[in-house]
């Protein structure tokens, strides 16, 4: 049997975690995008990236590593709001919460390549 009395906490933690790691994958791919476009290297008409794990560049080492650690941990947390996004609105355990987990959980990504690109695009040599 099934309470009626739900509470709305899943919803509002999904929702919570969905905004904490957002504003945490935007700062983070701004800052490493801006180190790593600073190193950038003008090679003809183009551009090279100098980033390798192997690298005797500390600070490239370290953006590659963040980029890494970014990259797993915000998907895999970003795919854990969403999920309990969509749980809290379907079971009615805080839907409006749950609405809004799974709304920035979707925006997320979007923003941080956004704002990766323009602060990597920023950061390039002139």
């Amino acid at each position: 049997m099934v309470s009626k009395n739900r509470s709305s906490r899943l919803g509002f933690v999904a929702m919570v975690v969905a905004i904490s790691i957002a504003v945490l994958s935007v700062v983070t791919s701004i800052v490493t995008s801006a180190v790593w476009g600073s190193y950038a290297i003008r090679v003809g008409s183009g551009w090279s990236y100098p980033l390798s794990i192997t690298s005797s560049n500390e600070a490239l080492v370290a953006v590659l590593v963040t980029l890494r650690f970014q990259f797993f941990l915000g998907s895999g947390v970003g795919i854990w709001a969403l999920t309990q996004g969509i749980v809290a609105v379907a079971q009615k355990r805080g839907r409006p919460f749950g609405v809004a987990a799974l709304v920035v959980a979707v925006v997320a990504p979007i923003t941080s390549a956004a704002a990766a690109l323009a602060s990597f695009y920023l950061a390039l040599p002139k």
